[in-house]
């Protein structure tokens, strides 16, 4: 895929069958599709691997699944996934638990790094079992060149 994408979506996993498939729809039914998913995994020991090998068959334009040799925990995994080559804009960390609650999740990311010219986004999360919301409500916006 050498014309590149706007998003490289990292997904570190080790063990998440209960929700690597969840995950993976949850990008697949993005109303954007300028994206490309590097799936890393860290020597899962479930279905991890059989999970994910079916969500992304025939879908080889838009993932990929990479195999660790040896444990590294999710800094490894995540590393793979920043080294693997593709052209893209921005990369968006995902982990193997998470999911994308509304389907308009990326085209806004996208519409919103255009409009401002931002170098890097950070935004909050809410976990669904407990309601518990992170305290991170802002979007950083700023351009590296001006830092001083």
């Amino acid at each position: 895929m050498s014309q590149g994408v706007f998003f490289k979506i990292v997904i570190p996993t080790y063990n998440d069958s209960d929700y690597i498939g969840i995950c993976l729809d949850s990008i697949f039914q993005q109303d954007c599709d300028d994206y490309f998913v590097v799936i890393a995994d860290d020597m899962s020991t479930d279905k991890t691997v059989d999970i994910v090998k079916n969500k992304i068959a025939g879908k080889e334009n838009k993932a990929v699944l990479l195999k660790s040799e040896y444990k590294g925990f999710s800094g490894h995994a995540r590393n793979m996934g920043i080294d693997y080559k593709i052209d893209s804009q921005y990369t968006l960390f995902i982990d193997g638990d998470d999911f994308l609650i509304d389907k308009y999740a990326l085209s806004t990311l996208k519409k919103f790094a255009i409009s401002r010219n931002v170098d890097m986004l950070s935004f909050g999360w809410k976990e669904f079992e407990t309601d518990l919301m992170s305290d991170t409500k802002i979007w950083l916006n700023f351009k590296l060149t001006n830092i001083r």
